[in-house]
Protein backbone atom coordinates (compact mmCIF):
# COMPACT_ATOMS: atom_id res chain seq x y z
CA UNK A 1 0.00 0.00 0.00
CA UNK A 2 2.59 2.46 1.07
CA UNK A 3 4.11 1.85 -2.73
CA UNK A 4 0.94 2.63 -4.53
CA UNK A 5 0.34 5.87 -2.48
CA UNK A 6 4.06 7.11 -3.22
CA UNK A 7 3.39 6.25 -6.94
CA UNK A 8 0.00 8.01 -6.84
CA UNK A 9 1.72 11.25 -5.11
CA UNK A 10 4.00 11.54 -8.18
CA UNK A 11 1.40 11.34 -10.59
CA UNK A 12 -0.04 13.89 -9.13
CA UNK A 13 2.62 16.16 -8.96
CA UNK A 14 3.79 15.45 -12.39
CA UNK A 15 0.19 16.42 -13.77
CA UNK A 16 0.02 19.82 -11.93
CA UNK A 17 0.36 22.44 -14.12
CA UNK A 18 2.06 26.26 -13.31
CA UNK A 19 0.07 28.80 -12.44
CA UNK A 20 -1.07 31.07 -15.54
CA UNK A 21 0.37 34.75 -16.03
CA UNK A 22 -2.34 35.97 -17.81
CA UNK A 23 -3.15 38.52 -15.52
CA UNK A 24 0.28 38.59 -13.74
CA UNK A 25 1.31 42.08 -12.89
CA UNK A 26 4.90 44.03 -12.86
CA UNK A 27 5.53 46.64 -10.93
CA UNK A 28 8.16 49.20 -12.32
CA UNK A 29 9.27 52.74 -10.63
CA UNK A 30 9.22 55.75 -13.38
CA UNK A 31 13.66 55.98 -13.25
CA UNK A 32 12.95 52.21 -14.02
CA UNK A 33 10.53 52.80 -16.60
CA UNK A 34 12.27 56.05 -18.35
CA UNK A 35 15.78 54.13 -18.33
CA UNK A 36 13.88 50.76 -20.40
CA UNK A 37 12.20 53.24 -23.19
CA UNK A 38 15.75 55.32 -23.60
CA UNK A 39 17.32 52.11 -24.20
CA UNK A 40 14.68 50.98 -26.90
CA UNK A 41 14.68 54.57 -28.46
CA UNK A 42 18.57 54.72 -28.08
CA UNK A 43 20.00 54.32 -32.41
CA UNK A 44 23.14 52.32 -33.13
CA UNK A 45 26.49 54.32 -33.51
CA UNK A 46 27.08 54.87 -37.04
CA UNK A 47 29.55 52.68 -39.11
CA UNK A 48 33.09 54.78 -40.10
CA UNK A 49 32.64 55.81 -43.39
CA UNK A 50 36.18 54.53 -44.00
CA UNK A 51 36.87 50.75 -42.69
CA UNK A 52 40.74 51.75 -42.67
CA UNK A 53 43.57 53.46 -44.04
CA UNK A 54 47.13 53.29 -45.18
CA UNK A 55 48.30 56.67 -43.80
CA UNK A 56 51.62 57.14 -45.43
CA UNK A 57 53.96 54.39 -46.66
CA UNK A 58 57.61 54.42 -47.43
CA UNK A 59 59.92 52.46 -49.57
CA UNK A 60 64.10 51.59 -49.04
CA UNK A 61 65.82 49.80 -51.82
CA UNK A 62 69.32 48.66 -52.23
CA UNK A 63 70.05 47.48 -55.96
CA UNK A 64 72.07 44.11 -56.14
CA UNK A 65 73.35 42.14 -59.34
CA UNK A 66 70.61 39.67 -59.34
CA UNK A 67 68.51 41.25 -56.85
CA UNK A 68 66.95 43.75 -55.01
CA UNK A 69 66.62 44.07 -50.61
CA UNK A 70 64.20 46.54 -49.40
CA UNK A 71 62.43 47.61 -46.43
CA UNK A 72 58.75 48.85 -46.18
CA UNK A 73 57.09 51.09 -43.82
CA UNK A 74 53.17 51.73 -43.07
CA UNK A 75 51.49 53.84 -40.81
CA UNK A 76 47.92 52.14 -40.84
CA UNK A 77 44.83 53.12 -39.04
CA UNK A 78 41.65 51.03 -38.50
CA UNK A 79 38.53 53.11 -37.91
CA UNK A 80 36.08 49.84 -37.63
CA UNK A 81 35.50 47.92 -34.65
CA UNK A 82 36.55 44.44 -36.84
CA UNK A 83 39.66 42.68 -37.94
CA UNK A 84 40.51 43.98 -41.08
CA UNK A 85 42.72 42.60 -44.08
CA UNK A 86 44.92 45.53 -45.08
CA UNK A 87 46.60 44.63 -48.53
CA UNK A 88 50.42 45.38 -49.28
CA UNK A 89 53.20 44.06 -51.20
CA UNK A 90 52.52 42.30 -54.13
CA UNK A 91 53.93 38.49 -54.71
CA UNK A 92 56.89 39.65 -55.95
CA UNK A 93 57.99 40.46 -52.29
CA UNK A 94 60.03 37.62 -50.46
CA UNK A 95 59.32 38.35 -47.04
CA UNK A 96 62.49 38.23 -44.64
CA UNK A 97 61.26 39.65 -41.15
CA UNK A 98 58.62 41.73 -40.09
CA UNK A 99 57.88 44.20 -37.11
CA UNK A 100 56.75 43.55 -34.91
CA UNK A 101 57.32 39.80 -34.39
CA UNK A 102 53.46 39.37 -33.90
CA UNK A 103 52.32 40.50 -36.75
CA UNK A 104 49.58 38.28 -38.30
CA UNK A 105 50.77 38.18 -42.42
CA UNK A 106 49.29 35.94 -45.30
CA UNK A 107 49.09 35.98 -48.86
CA UNK A 108 45.37 35.93 -50.55
CA UNK A 109 44.96 36.37 -54.66
CA UNK A 110 48.55 37.31 -55.23
CA UNK A 111 48.81 39.73 -52.65
CA UNK A 112 50.77 39.95 -48.98
CA UNK A 113 47.98 41.23 -46.72
CA UNK A 114 48.43 42.20 -42.89
CA UNK A 115 45.07 41.21 -40.27
CA UNK A 116 44.39 44.31 -38.34
CA UNK A 117 42.56 44.06 -35.11
CA UNK A 118 39.83 46.90 -33.96
CA UNK A 119 40.23 50.18 -33.60
CA UNK A 120 44.46 50.79 -33.52
CA UNK A 121 46.64 52.28 -34.79
CA UNK A 122 50.45 50.61 -36.01
CA UNK A 123 53.74 51.19 -37.77
CA UNK A 124 54.39 48.08 -39.48
CA UNK A 125 57.71 47.33 -41.27
CA UNK A 126 58.42 44.90 -43.62
CA UNK A 127 62.10 43.48 -44.69
CA UNK A 128 62.10 41.94 -48.16
CA UNK A 129 63.88 40.63 -51.30
CA UNK A 130 63.20 40.67 -55.16
CA UNK A 131 64.34 39.28 -58.30
CA UNK A 132 65.43 41.77 -60.59
CA UNK A 133 65.56 39.48 -63.97
CA UNK A 134 62.90 39.90 -66.56
CA UNK A 135 62.74 37.02 -69.46
CA UNK A 136 65.07 38.78 -71.15
CA UNK A 137 67.98 38.79 -68.76
CA UNK A 138 67.28 43.11 -68.12
CA UNK A 139 67.31 43.95 -64.71
CA UNK A 140 63.85 45.07 -63.94
CA UNK A 141 61.79 45.18 -60.69
CA UNK A 142 57.61 45.14 -61.04
CA UNK A 143 55.95 45.66 -57.66
CA UNK A 144 52.61 46.12 -56.21
CA UNK A 145 51.94 48.46 -53.42
CA UNK A 146 49.33 50.02 -51.44
CA UNK A 147 47.52 53.07 -52.83
CA UNK A 148 48.67 56.02 -49.90
CA UNK A 149 48.58 59.49 -50.20
CA UNK A 150 52.07 60.00 -48.36
CA UNK A 151 53.90 57.47 -50.22
CA UNK A 152 58.25 57.62 -51.12
CA UNK A 153 60.90 55.65 -52.35
CA UNK A 154 64.53 55.73 -51.65
CA UNK A 155 67.18 53.77 -53.96
CA UNK A 156 70.73 53.05 -53.27
CA UNK A 157 73.44 50.81 -54.79
CA UNK A 158 73.38 52.34 -58.38
CA UNK A 159 76.75 53.13 -60.17
CA UNK A 160 77.40 56.39 -61.64
CA UNK A 161 77.35 54.48 -65.30
CA UNK A 162 73.85 53.44 -64.52
CA UNK A 163 70.79 55.30 -65.16
CA UNK A 164 67.87 54.33 -62.95
CA UNK A 165 64.02 55.20 -63.84
CA UNK A 166 60.93 54.42 -62.55
CA UNK A 167 57.87 55.04 -64.30
CA UNK A 168 55.36 57.29 -63.92
CA UNK A 169 57.45 59.52 -62.78
CA UNK A 170 60.22 61.86 -63.34
CA UNK A 171 63.81 62.95 -62.27
CA UNK A 172 64.37 62.30 -58.43
CA UNK A 173 66.42 64.25 -56.28
CA UNK A 174 69.39 63.33 -55.22
CA UNK A 175 70.46 63.00 -51.70
CA UNK A 176 74.15 61.89 -51.75
CA UNK A 177 74.51 58.38 -52.80
CA UNK A 178 70.54 57.71 -52.73
CA UNK A 179 67.86 58.72 -55.44
CA UNK A 180 64.21 59.87 -54.04
CA UNK A 181 61.16 59.99 -55.46
CA UNK A 182 57.79 61.07 -54.45
CA UNK A 183 55.24 58.45 -55.58
CA UNK A 184 51.94 60.24 -54.95
CA UNK A 185 49.05 57.71 -55.09
CA UNK A 186 50.87 55.20 -57.51
CA UNK A 187 49.42 51.24 -56.94
CA UNK A 188 53.16 49.51 -58.36
CA UNK A 189 56.68 50.86 -58.80
CA UNK A 190 58.50 49.58 -61.82
CA UNK A 191 62.48 50.19 -62.07
CA UNK A 192 64.65 49.92 -64.63
CA UNK A 193 68.53 49.83 -64.44
CA UNK A 194 70.33 50.38 -67.68
CA UNK A 195 73.94 51.44 -67.88
CA UNK A 196 74.20 54.69 -69.79
CA UNK A 197 75.01 54.47 -73.16
CA UNK A 198 78.63 56.35 -74.30
CA UNK A 199 78.80 58.58 -77.10
CA UNK A 200 81.44 56.62 -79.74
CA UNK A 201 82.73 59.57 -82.35
CA UNK A 202 84.35 58.34 -85.53
CA UNK A 203 85.05 61.74 -86.66
CA UNK A 204 87.14 64.09 -84.47
CA UNK A 205 86.00 67.07 -82.73
CA UNK A 206 85.86 70.44 -84.61
CA UNK A 207 88.63 72.75 -83.77
CA UNK A 208 85.88 75.02 -82.40
CA UNK A 209 83.11 73.55 -80.22
CA UNK A 210 79.97 75.21 -80.43
CA UNK A 211 78.49 75.36 -76.74
CA UNK A 212 75.38 74.19 -75.92
CA UNK A 213 72.84 76.93 -73.64
CA UNK A 214 72.82 76.66 -70.41
CA UNK A 215 68.88 74.63 -69.73
CA UNK A 216 67.00 73.67 -66.45
CA UNK A 217 65.72 70.42 -67.72
CA UNK A 218 63.60 69.89 -64.64
CA UNK A 219 62.73 72.10 -61.79
CA UNK A 220 60.65 70.20 -58.77
CA UNK A 221 59.13 72.30 -56.05
CA UNK A 222 57.56 71.04 -52.82
CA UNK A 223 55.33 74.20 -51.05
CA UNK A 224 53.63 73.84 -48.00
CA UNK A 225 51.54 77.20 -46.75
CA UNK A 226 50.05 77.59 -43.37
CA UNK A 227 47.49 80.03 -41.88
CA UNK A 228 49.52 83.33 -41.57
CA UNK A 229 50.58 83.09 -44.78
CA UNK A 230 54.26 81.81 -44.50
CA UNK A 231 55.48 79.07 -46.64
CA UNK A 232 58.46 76.93 -47.13
CA UNK A 233 59.41 75.53 -50.26
CA UNK A 234 61.46 72.76 -51.44
CA UNK A 235 62.78 73.02 -54.73
CA UNK A 236 65.70 70.62 -56.82
CA UNK A 237 66.99 72.20 -60.38
CA UNK A 238 68.42 69.66 -62.63
CA UNK A 239 70.30 71.98 -65.04
CA UNK A 240 72.11 71.11 -68.47
CA UNK A 241 75.37 72.90 -69.04
CA UNK A 242 79.06 72.21 -70.40
CA UNK A 243 80.94 74.93 -68.41
CA UNK A 244 80.72 76.23 -65.16
CA UNK A 245 77.98 78.96 -64.66
CA UNK A 246 76.69 81.66 -63.04
CA UNK A 247 72.95 80.88 -62.13
CA UNK A 248 70.86 84.35 -61.09
CA UNK A 249 67.89 83.76 -59.38
CA UNK A 250 64.78 86.30 -58.03
CA UNK A 251 63.57 85.40 -55.12
CA UNK A 252 60.88 86.88 -52.72
CA UNK A 253 62.29 89.83 -50.63
CA UNK A 254 61.59 88.22 -47.34
CA UNK A 255 62.78 84.77 -48.61
CA UNK A 256 65.51 83.70 -45.93
CA UNK A 257 67.23 80.44 -47.13
CA UNK A 258 67.27 77.49 -44.95
CA UNK A 259 69.79 75.01 -47.43
CA UNK A 260 71.51 74.68 -50.59
CA UNK A 261 73.62 72.37 -51.82
CA UNK A 262 75.02 72.42 -55.54
CA UNK A 263 75.35 67.97 -56.50
CA UNK A 264 75.24 66.94 -52.92
CA UNK A 265 77.95 69.63 -51.48
CA UNK A 266 76.93 72.32 -48.97
CA UNK A 267 76.77 75.62 -50.79
CA UNK A 268 76.72 79.55 -50.05
CA UNK A 269 74.64 81.56 -52.27
CA UNK A 270 75.59 85.04 -52.90
CA UNK A 271 73.59 88.07 -52.34
CA UNK A 272 73.18 90.15 -55.65
CA UNK A 273 70.74 92.86 -54.41
CA UNK A 274 67.77 92.65 -52.17
CA UNK A 275 65.65 90.42 -54.76
CA UNK A 276 68.36 88.21 -56.19
CA UNK A 277 71.40 86.16 -55.46
CA UNK A 278 73.48 84.28 -57.74
CA UNK A 279 74.87 80.34 -57.58
CA UNK A 280 77.96 79.68 -58.74
CA UNK A 281 78.13 76.04 -60.48
CA UNK A 282 81.21 74.49 -61.36
CA UNK A 283 81.37 72.25 -64.57
CA UNK A 284 79.45 69.61 -64.69
CA UNK A 285 80.48 65.93 -64.63
CA UNK A 286 80.42 63.15 -67.76
CA UNK A 287 77.09 63.64 -67.30
CA UNK A 288 76.97 67.59 -68.33
CA UNK A 289 74.19 68.20 -66.04
CA UNK A 290 74.40 69.65 -62.38
CA UNK A 291 71.39 69.33 -59.28
CA UNK A 292 70.91 71.66 -57.09
CA UNK A 293 68.43 71.93 -53.68
CA UNK A 294 67.18 74.99 -52.49
CA UNK A 295 65.20 75.10 -49.42
CA UNK A 296 63.81 78.66 -48.35
CA UNK A 297 60.49 80.46 -46.17
CA UNK A 298 59.26 83.21 -47.18
CA UNK A 299 55.09 85.05 -46.69
CA UNK A 300 52.66 85.77 -48.51
CA UNK A 301 48.97 86.96 -47.62
CA UNK A 302 47.46 85.58 -44.69
CA UNK A 303 44.60 83.22 -44.75
CA UNK A 304 40.95 84.58 -44.47
CA UNK A 305 38.68 82.53 -42.09
CA UNK A 306 36.22 81.51 -44.03
CA UNK A 307 37.33 82.39 -47.88
CA UNK A 308 39.58 84.84 -49.95
CA UNK A 309 42.97 84.56 -52.22
CA UNK A 310 46.59 83.59 -51.94
CA UNK A 311 49.46 84.43 -54.42
CA UNK A 312 52.39 83.07 -54.66
CA UNK A 313 55.63 82.99 -57.22
CA UNK A 314 58.51 80.63 -57.99
CA UNK A 315 62.00 82.26 -58.05
CA UNK A 316 62.90 83.43 -61.71
CA UNK A 317 65.76 82.55 -63.49
CA UNK A 318 67.28 83.62 -66.94
CA UNK A 319 67.26 79.99 -68.40
CA UNK A 320 64.70 77.97 -70.02
CA UNK A 321 62.75 75.56 -68.13
CA UNK A 322 61.58 72.60 -69.94
CA UNK A 323 59.43 71.07 -67.25
CA UNK A 324 58.11 71.99 -63.90
CA UNK A 325 56.47 69.92 -61.27
CA UNK A 326 54.49 71.94 -58.54
CA UNK A 327 53.04 70.52 -55.39
CA UNK A 328 51.66 73.90 -53.39
CA UNK A 329 49.89 72.43 -50.11
CA UNK A 330 47.13 75.13 -47.87
CA UNK A 331 46.34 74.78 -44.29
CA UNK A 332 43.05 72.09 -43.95
CA UNK A 333 40.20 72.30 -44.01
CA UNK A 334 40.38 74.87 -46.72
CA UNK A 335 39.99 73.94 -50.19
CA UNK A 336 40.96 75.45 -53.64
CA UNK A 337 37.87 76.21 -55.91
CA UNK A 338 39.64 77.79 -58.91
CA UNK A 339 43.40 79.09 -59.71
CA UNK A 340 44.90 81.76 -61.94
CA UNK A 341 48.58 81.61 -63.34
CA UNK A 342 50.85 80.88 -66.22
CA UNK A 343 50.48 77.55 -64.83
CA UNK A 344 48.77 74.77 -65.43
CA UNK A 345 46.47 72.65 -62.91
CA UNK A 346 46.55 68.62 -62.34
CA UNK A 347 44.36 66.75 -60.87
CA UNK A 348 44.82 66.31 -57.21
CA UNK A 349 44.02 63.36 -54.72
CA UNK A 350 43.61 66.18 -51.53
CA UNK A 351 41.55 69.15 -51.55
CA UNK A 352 44.01 70.80 -49.36
CA UNK A 353 46.80 69.54 -52.51
CA UNK A 354 46.95 71.66 -55.24
CA UNK A 355 49.06 69.81 -58.18
CA UNK A 356 50.44 72.22 -60.91
CA UNK A 357 52.70 72.19 -63.90
CA UNK A 358 54.11 73.92 -66.48
CA UNK A 359 56.28 73.06 -69.90
CA UNK A 360 59.19 75.37 -71.63
CA UNK A 361 59.01 78.28 -69.25
CA UNK A 362 61.14 80.84 -70.51
CA UNK A 363 62.32 84.45 -68.57
CA UNK A 364 58.93 84.83 -66.97
CA UNK A 365 58.81 83.16 -63.34
CA UNK A 366 56.27 80.36 -62.60
CA UNK A 367 53.28 82.36 -60.32
CA UNK A 368 50.07 81.39 -59.02
CA UNK A 369 46.76 82.46 -57.81
CA UNK A 370 44.46 80.33 -55.89
CA UNK A 371 41.03 81.06 -54.50
CA UNK A 372 39.93 79.06 -51.52
CA UNK A 373 37.27 78.54 -49.17
CA UNK A 374 36.59 76.61 -46.34
CA UNK A 375 33.45 73.37 -46.32
CA UNK A 376 30.30 74.52 -45.95
CA UNK A 377 28.57 72.10 -42.93
CA UNK A 378 25.65 70.10 -43.72
CA UNK A 379 22.66 71.42 -42.64
CA UNK A 380 21.38 69.78 -39.58
CA UNK A 381 17.90 67.53 -40.47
Amino acid sequence: MRWISLLLASAALAAAEPPPLNEARVTLSYPELKALLEAARKEPPPAAPLAFSILSADYQLTLEKDRATGAATFEIQNFSDRAELVPLLGSAARVERVEPKDAVLTVLSGRLKYLLEGKSRVRLVIAFTAATRDTSGRWALDLSIPESALSSLTIRGADASETITVAGLGAPTAENEALRWQLGAAEKITVTREATPKIVRETPLPTKRVEAPTIIRQLNVEMRAVRDGSYLARTGWIIRHDNAVDLTLAMPVDAEILTCRVNGANAAPLEKDASHIVLPIPPPSSQGESQVELTYTARGKAFDPVRGEYSVTLPGAPFLIEKLGWDLEIPKPYETVAIQGNVDFEPSPRPDLVRLKRELGRGDAATVQLFYQKPEKPAKS
